[in-house]
Formats: C-alpha cells, sequence, structure tokens
C-alpha cells in the first residue's frame, strides 16, 4: 500500500470495505500470506459465529454439525473465544458448548493458566455453575474432561440469537438429550447470558416456554441485568398462548435501555396462576421473587407485543404504553371492547406523542379497523409515516378515508395484506392527497371488491408523484378482458360510451407514466363474473389475475396498421425495474400482444427494467436444445436484447398468492 492510500485508508477500514466482496476463501489465503492482514482480519473473522443455517434435510452437513466433529475447528473456536462477539445457534449445539464450558470450569489447570488460551477479562472472580448443575434447572452433569474439549464461557457477546428448547423446524427433535427438549435448558442459556450482561446489546430467543412459571421468572432476573441492551426478541412455543400476566411481567423487567422489543407468541386468557414467587427448596429460591421496573422506558421506539384472540383489556395495554414516551412504532393488538378502544386511544394520545408508524397484522375480531382507526385518530394530525393493516373490512369507508387524509402530508407507506373490502375511494384519497407517498401495496387475496376502480383512478390528478412502490389491484373492464371495441381498431363502428372507456384508458394510464419515481408497478386487473349455484344464487366468482389484462397498455398506436394502444404514456418511467401483474402473455388477446416494435420501446425507454413477468407463475424455460420451445417468439428476442430480464415469478412467490 503506498504512502498517499495509507494517508486516505486505513488498513482495518479498507479491509472492511473489501471482505464483502470476496469469499471466505479468499479472505483466508490473504490472512495466511500476510502478518499485518492476519493481525487485522482474524477478529473479523470470528467476529460473528453463525450456525442458524437454512432448513437442511441432511442435518451431518450443517455448519454446526462440522463445527462439532471438527477437534481443529472447535480449537480454533477455543483459540479465538475472545474475539467473538455475536453467536447464532440452536438448542443442540448450545448445549454441546454448554458442557465443554462446565467442563472447563471445573478444571484447576484451565482456570489458572494463562496466555493466549485464557480470558483476559475473566477477573479472579469464580463463575457459579450452579444454574447449570441444579437438579431444578436441567441438571447438568460434570463432563469428564478427557471425554470433551474444553471450551471457556463467552464473556464479551454484544448479540445473540438461539433456539432454547426445540429445533427450528418448531417439532421436539427425540435425537436431542431429553433435559433440553422439555425446557429447563432455557435455565442455561440464561446463564451464559448472564455472564455477558455488561456488553449483550441484541438479544434474540426463539422456542421459550413463557408459560413456565420458572422460565418467566429466570428471563426477567435475566433481561434486567443486561445494563446495555437496545434490541429484545422473545418468540414462545408455537402454538401455545403465553398468559398476560406474562407479558406484563416480562415488559416492565425490560432494561432501561431497551430501544426494540419485539414479542411473537399469541397471548390470551389463561387459568394457570404464573408464579413469580420462587418455591421453597426451588433452584431460584434464594434469588427472591422477580422486581418490577417503575420508570418508563425513555428509549423504547418500537413495541410489537402478542396478539390475542380474545382482545386486550384496556388497564393492561394501558399500563404498557404509559411506560413509553419515546415510542414510535406500534404494532396494535386488537381490543377487547368499544370502551377498551377509546380508553387505550387516549392513553396513547396523553403518553405516545411520538408515533409515527403503525401495524396491525391479526386484528381477529377486530378487523373492521375500529382499534387502529382510533390510534391514528389520537396521533397528531401530519405525523403518521406508516400504516399496515391485516384482513381488513371496510365498515367505515368514510372514517378510512378521513384518517388517512388527516395524515396526507406525511405518510409515505401504506400496506394492506388480505383485504377482504376497501371501497375504491379510498385508494383514490391514497394516490390523490398523499403526496408523500413511496409505498401503496395491496398483496394477498385480490378481489373485485377491493379495487380501484377506473373512474376513480381518472377523477382527479394524482399527487404521490414520489411513489416507488405500486402494487393496487384496478377494474378495468367488467370481465377483465380486453373490450370488444378495440377488434375495431378503425374505431368507425364504437359507440359513445366506447370512445368514453379509451380516453379513461389512456387518462389512467397517463397518471402512471406521470410517477417518474416509480420502481416496482404491479396492476392486476379485478373480474368477477356471475357464477350461480343453487346455494347462492347471485354467487360471483372471482378471476384470477393472471387471467385478466390491461387493455392498450403494452402496445404503441401505430394507425397505419391498425393498433391501438398506450405503451408510450409510460416513456416517464425510466426508473422502473419491476413490472408485474396482468401482463401473461397466454392471457392477452392477439391484437393485444407485443411485436417486436414494442420490444424496441421497452429496451430504449426503460432501462433499468430486470423483472417483467410476461410468463406464468412457476413457468420452467425449456432446456437448452430442445426442439420445441414454447417461449412466443417476441419475448426471446426481448429476452435477447435483456439477457438478465426475468419474466417469470417463482412457483412459491408469496406476492402471488
Amino acid at each position: 500500500m503506498t504512502t498517499a492510500c495509507e494517508s486516505f485508508f486505513t488498513l482495518p477500514e479498507l479491509i472492511a470495505l473489501v471482505t464483502p466482496h470476496l469469499s471466505r476463501q479468499d479472505i483466508i489465503h490473504l490472512i495466511r500470506t500476510n502478518r499485518r492482514l492476519h493481525d487485522i482480519c482474524t477478529p473479523l473473522l470470528w467476529h460473528s459465529v453463525h450456525l442458524l443455517e437454512e432448513d437442511s434435510f441432511d442435518n451431518t452437513n450443517t455448519a454446526q454439525a462440522r463445527l462439532l466433529a471438527s477437534p481443529e475447528g472447535l480449537r480454533a473456536f477455543y483459540n479465538n473465544i475472545n474475539n467473538i462477539r455475536a453467536v447464532y445457534w440452536k438448542a443442540d449445539f448450545s448445549w454441546s458448548y454448554l458442557h465443554a464450558v462446565l467442563a472447563y470450569l471445573n478444571t484447576s489447570s484451565s482456570r489458572s493458566s494463562g496466555g493466549q488460551d485464557s480470558l483476559e477479562d475473566m477477573e479472579q472472580d469464580i463463575i457459579s455453575t450452579y444454574a447449570l448443575t441444579h437438579s431444578g434447572s436441567g441438571g447438568m452433569e460434570t463432563p469428564d474432561p478427557l471425554a470433551v474439549i474444553l471450551l471457556p464461557p463467552l464473556r464479551r457477546l454484544t448479540s445473540y440469537k438461539a433456539f432454547t428448547g426445540i429445533d427450528s423446524y418448531g417439532s421436539t427433535n427425540d435425537d436431542l438429550p431429553s433435559e433440553y427438549r422439555h425446557g429447563p435448558h432455557q435455565h442455561q442459556t440464561f446463564w451464559l447470558l448472564r455472564l455477558n450482561s455488561s456488553t449483550l446489546v441484541h438479544l434474540d430467543l426463539w422456542t421459550l416456554d413463557l408459560n413456565s412459571s420458572a422460565v418467566v421468572r429466570d428471563l426477567c432476573r435475566t433481561i434486567s441485568e443486561l445494563q446495555h441492551l437496545r434490541t429484545l426478541r422473545l418468540n414462545g412455543l408455537a402454538p401455545n398462548e403465553i398468559p398476560f400476566r406474562a407479558l406484563k411481567v416480562i415488559f416492565f423487567s425490560c432494561p432501561s435501555s431497551l430501544e426494540e422489543l419485539y414479542i411473537r407468541p399469541i397471548v390470551g386468557d389463561r387459568e394457570e396462576t404464573l408464579r413469580l414467587d420462587p418455591l421453597e427448596g426451588g433452584w431460584d429460591y434464594g434469588q427472591g421473587p422477580v422486581v418490577l421496573r417503575k420508570e418508563p422506558l425513555h428509549w423504547l421506539k418500537t413495541l410489537e407485543i402478542p396478539s390475542s384472540y380474545t382482545g386486550y383489556q384496556a388497564p393492561l395495554l394501558c399500563s404498557i404504553l404509559e411506560h413509553c414516551p419515546a415510542l414510535e412504532l406500534f404494532q396494535v393488538p386488537s381490543l377487547r371492547s368499544l370502551m377498551a378502544t377509546e380508553k387505550v386511544a387516549e392513553t396513547i394520545g396523553k403518553y405516545c406523542p411520538h408515533i409515527t408508524s403503525l401495524v396491525m397484522p391479526r386484528p381477529f375480531w377486530d378487523n373492521k379497523g375500529v382499534t387502529i382507526m382510533a390510534t391514528m385518530e389520537a396521533i397528531p394530525s401530519q405525523q403518521l409515516t406508516s400504516f399496515e393493516l391485516f384482513a381488513y373490512l371496510d365498515y367505515f369507508p368514510d372514517r378510512l378515508v378521513a384518517a388517512w387524509t388527516r395524515h396526507s402530508e406525511t405518510l409515505q407507506t401504506i400496506k394492506l395484506t388480505s383485504c377482504r373490502t376497501l371501497a375504491s375511494a379510498a385508494l383514490r384519497t391514497a394516490l390523490v392527497n398523499c403526496r408523500s407517498l413511496e409505498v401503496l401495496e395491496l398483496t394477498e387475496f385480490y378481489s373485485s371488491k377491493c379495487c380501484l376502480t377506473l373512474e376513480d383512478a381518472v377523477m382527479d390528478k394524482w399527487a404521490c408523484t414520489r411513489i416507488r412502490t405500486l402494487n393496487i389491484p384496478v377494474k378495468l373492464t367488467t370481465n377483465g378482458k380486453s373490450p370488444l371495441y378495440l377488434t375495431n381498431p378503425s374505431k368507425g363502428r364504437w359507440k359513445k360510451e366506447d370512445h368514453a372507456h379509451w380516453n379513461m384508458l389512456g387518462r389512467f394510464y397517463a397518471q402512471i407514466g406521470s410517477l417518474t419515481q416509480l420502481r416496482v408497478l404491479d396492476l392486476r386487473s379485478a373480474a368477477s363474473i356471475h357464477a350461480p349455484s343453487e346455494v347462492d344464487p347471485d354467487h360471483m366468482r372471482e378471476i384470477a389475475f393472471e387471467e385478466t389484462c390491461l387493455p392498450g397498455m403494452l402496445i404503441l398506436e401505430d394507425l397505419t396498421k391498425e393498433r391501438l394502444g398506450y405503451l408510450s404514456k409510460l416513456a416517464g418511467l425510466t426508473q422502473l425495474q419491476e413490472l408485474r401483474g396482468s401482463i401473461v402473455w397466454e392471457f392477452m388477446p392477439e391484437d393485444g400482444r407485443m411485436s417486436e416494435r414494442e420490444v424496441d420501446w421497452l429496451v430504449d425507454h426503460l432501462p433499468v427494467l430486470s423483472v417483467a413477468h410476461f410468463l406464468p407463475k412457476g413457468y420452467e424455460y425449456p432446456e437448452e436444445g430442445a426442439e420445441e420451445d414454447e417461449v412466443p417468439e417476441v419475448l426471446q428476442v426481448l429476452q435477447s436484447r435483456r439477457p438478465g430480464l426475468v419474466m417469470a415469478p417463482p412457483p412459491y412467490d408469496n406476492s402471488y398468492i
């Protein structure tokens, strides 16, 4: 490295910039060939130990299986114990590691040894192994030091993520030791966390048995000691519900440093009593009862608490919200009554003045949206930036429109998932009034009862010129097909209403083309047909959006060849990266399919387009050299002009449910 480079970069900064672009083998080769790189990069390599791989049917070939079977790997783990700051592992590796730690702590020679293998920051204090060996907390037996490799305890962790009792598939693994299949292993996990109470910043625990009083007590004592904890994620054993009281004591045990809290299991009424005072003779009897925090969480900005089938009562939720003066993102749970909704909204208005994001993933009985709308109304006007709601039924369209309008200057994200009904006027309000809007998404469960009508789409000029993602169903024709009048491109036999409809389509596509910041465009033509049955003579069957089309959107007008289209209206979408929706080639009308002229236009005017789903979901490209190629010739030309263009969605793409 030249002197000029050294004056601009320090070597660690340069390595940090380069290593994300190198394979692990490349990094190891660099380290081995340069001592200075070795000194700098070794701590970086061992900073995080990732043993949570993707689901694998071959459990013998996972990262943790390979590490456990490698004496050299475990020795390297031992030698670099002081460099490890983050671990991500499953319960079986944690169990093996804790046995190795127990053997280490019970070997006098390892405690007194010095040099690189010892813990530099391990004062001469004695680490108690009581929580590891007591029968009430798992009863780990001290292993023979000669039978296992000795590993010192991790003492410098800043991030910890682990499954604590059940494997990652959510089912008990009969091959694992019975001690932690049934929960006590979680106490040993808490023991390890306490050793890192002064350094731990991020904690993510899965498969916790939050119905166990002993586990809840130990968890609460542990997190209350984590002085610098900023992020806490707790996931219980699905599908078990946890008691409301467990949620309360966990929340009021969180340290004052906490900034983000996520608790994922379902919460509900349970007959079992959560015992906060340990039983006499229990392993934690000498630690006394759980002491709850009294001061607010002044730094807490994100709160995602469990959903509830029965709904929360106001006193519990209000007591939690009163301790969140800095809250910005709130996952709204369903409430038990309208009276509870009013009380919670009042509490939010009084104690949580900084909320900018609302999420309601599981409304259960509250799918009419009363709670979240009352919350929006309690937040100071022109403050909300993000709104996400699941399974909404639009019983009060005027109230929703008013709530969105109240935050029209600040709303940046609106996401509705599995929306059952929604007035077209609500979508028009978002497009016309929300000037800061960047994301508007309606995903899963598409319906003609939840879409933007063509009339509403062109009624007013859209103001959402900053929008980057637009994913909405639109009702352009009654049956979702190309209108019959387009079979007469000369317009000689068009009726007055045909001219009006075609002009509205042009104004609609012009509205789309005015969104010059658009990156993702997903327009899905919503339609239904009458399909009477004996049970329901008025039944309307929804047509899958893949089987409908967007009339004229992908065709360039050419009167000499009697072709009508509005593709030129999209010339402003120079930043468009993804084009999805009702554009499947198979269901386009013959006179509405692209030619090579349109291909030239797409290549020239949409320079960064990388996804265009002209082929059906899960389409399998023919093998090279096959006699028949089912990809239409025009699309083959497009593919040759844009080799990296993805033209078929993956078979399990959730956005296409």
